[in-house]
């Protein structure tokens, strides 16, 4: 199972990181206009990311996640940069799921924005790129790009 979480983890930075790619080059700091005003950027995203893989992983491996909202304020100096920064994280997530045993599932961890068990740890990071993966999407469709781009392989 535990390996199963990692495959997945790796594979969904994988794709965040192809829709990146498929992103304009002109738009990757664009941060739509919203009422709120909280636009967020395609690297705004692939930073928080990094940083939620990266701290997850440091969690699972008994340290402290580094998770404090300052995620989205590290830059990149290209494209491939963030790309390959998301593969190594989830890379690094990964392993630390590789990592665990049975017991880390219901073992309680500590995140600045609440308490969770293990099996909701290894989940939440998942989850998290899969959002920011639409999110990327989404900012495609709002410059005009409707093209549907999946990986192939």
């Amino acid at each position: 199972m535990f390996e199963w979480q990692a495959v997945q983890i790796e594979q969904t930075a994988s794709t965040l990181a192809f829709w990146l790619g498929k992103t304009h080059e002109d738009r990757l700091e664009w941060k739509p206009t919203t009422e709120s005003g909280h636009g967020r950027s395609a690297y705004d995203v692939i930073a928080e990311c990094v940083g939620v893989n990266y701290g997850i992983a440091a969690t699972l491996k008994g340290g402290e996640s580094g998770l404090d909202g300052s995620e989205e304020k590290k830059g990149f100096a290209s494209v491939a940069d963030a790309q390959q920064q998301l593969i190594a994280s989830a890379k690094a997530l990964a392993d630390a799921v590789r990592g665990l045993d049975e017991s880390a599932l219901t073992k309680t961890y500590k995140l600045p924005f609440g308490d969770f068990p293990g099996s909701m740890m290894i989940s939440i990071p998942l989850g998290n790129m899969s959002y920011h993966g639409g999110q990327i999407n989404y900012i495609q469709c709002l410059y005009g790009d409707y093209e549907f781009y999946f990986p192939q392989g």
